[in-house]
């Protein structure tokens, strides 16, 4: 489940409002926003193209290729529901060309 994003762009689309994204690749992104919502653990979210761990000042987020630079980023995190039960979360979720 999505609990927060950094991307205003990607949450206003993830609610329906595409019109804030690059034409050319708004499907693949909200194909990727829909498994990372749906995602009961990173490993839901591993078979993505593109997806990988970044590293060094980034060591924990993860990120999956939209195009050649750009990439939607997530920090993966664990919360406990009600029942006490452990589930799969991603945040702070966003669009950047970081490179």
């Amino acid at each position: 489940m999505i609990e927060k994003f950094r991307s205003k762009a990607l949450k206003v689309a993830m609610a329906g409002d595409v019109s804030k994204l690059v034409p050319q690749v708004a499907r693949r992104i909200l194909g990727v926003l829909a498994v990372l919502d749906a995602a009961e653990s990173l490993e839901d979210v591993q078979p993505l193209t593109g997806f990988h761990a970044l590293q060094s000042d980034r060591e924990g987020e993860f990120a999956v290729t939209i195009t050649r630079n750009w990439r939607i980023t997530f920090t993966p995190i664990s919360v406990k529901n009600e029942e006490g039960e452990t589930e799969f979360h991603v945040t702070r979720v966003d669009y950047e060309d970081y490179h």
